[in-house]
């Protein structure tokens, strides 16, 4: 019995693997397109050393995103501890 039970399992792994397999296949091959543009290369520009500092100083941003921050506070019995 153990042995039908694990021949089953193999068998719907394979069949379930299959099934996944061909599914992608036939996704991808759907949406296969090339782009319509080629991509274009970025040139940078340097940064300042002023704006380097202003990019590295995160007190501003932190000012702004504590009040969005939720604090949690969980209190937890004597008797509910124990157990």
């Amino acid at each position: 019995m153990i042995m039908k039970n694990f021949i089953g399992f193999i068998l719907s792994g394979f069949i379930g693997g299959v099934l996944v397999l061909a599914g992608n296949i036939w996704i991808n091959d759907s949406e296969t397109s090339e782009p319509e543009e080629p991509f274009s290369v970025i040139r940078s520009t340097p940064v300042s050393s002023t704006e380097t500092l202003a990019i590295q100083d995160l007190t501003i941003a932190a000012a702004k995103a504590t009040p969005t921050v939720v604090h949690i506070k969980a209190a937890e019995s004597e008797s509910k501890a124990q157990e």
